[in-house]
């Protein structure tokens, strides 16, 4: 991967960030925020400053972090910034073939993260249509539904086998097609 990038350790409450020109090239050095509206808006502003200097699209590139990162992702695609979510195994592969001692500290990650970025092909992350959000809640909708039929099913028959006991041996298929 090429070009500028934001690179982001997100933390719960706070994140690190550096930014870069490319590869070995610091755009800025390392900086924390927290999570507040001031924090983000300090991100969004030095990528459209980049943005500005630089006359090409910056990213922000970021690990995954259960749901510490997902504020975040919300930001950047509220003001349509292009963005990588990086696997945190990935990038701890990519720190530890660095070096034979791999030093996590706060302040490091965010050139980990970069290296990551710059050294493998990554997908960016992309907002999913409406129309998939619709039908994965359809799907987990009509899969609640079997659930309940199912239970009804074995309910009713319960309560067959009281009323009429045998029924079972008169037909071959219960479930097919009547006569």
């Amino acid at each position: 991967m090429k070009g500028p990038i934001v690179s982001i350790d997100v933390s719960k409450g706070k994140s690190d960030y550096q930014a870069f020109k490319n590869l070995n090239v610091k755009y800025t050095g390392s900086r924390s925020i927290k999570h507040t509206k001031e924090g983000f808006d300090e991100i969004v502003n030095l990528v459209k400053e980049m943005e500005k200097k630089l006359e090409t699209e910056v990213c922000v590139v970021y690990e995954a972090t259960g749901v510490y990162h997902r504020v975040l992702k919300k930001v950047l695609e509220d003001n349509n910034i292009k963005q990588f979510i990086i696997n945190p195994l990935l990038s701890a592969k990519t720190r530890k073939n660095d070096s034979l001692r791999s030093p996590k500290t706060d302040k490091l990650d965010p050139k980990s993260i970069a290296k990551t970025y710059y050294s493998h092909s990554l997908h960016n992350s992309h907002k999913p249509e409406t129309i998939y959000h619709e039908l994965r809640e359809l799907s987990r909708y009509y899969e609640d539904i079997l659930v309940h039929i199912r239970k009804d099913k074995v309910a009713f028959i319960a309560q067959l086998d009281i009323v009429f006991p045998g029924y079972d041996a008169l037909y071959d298929d219960l479930y097919g097609p009547s006569l």
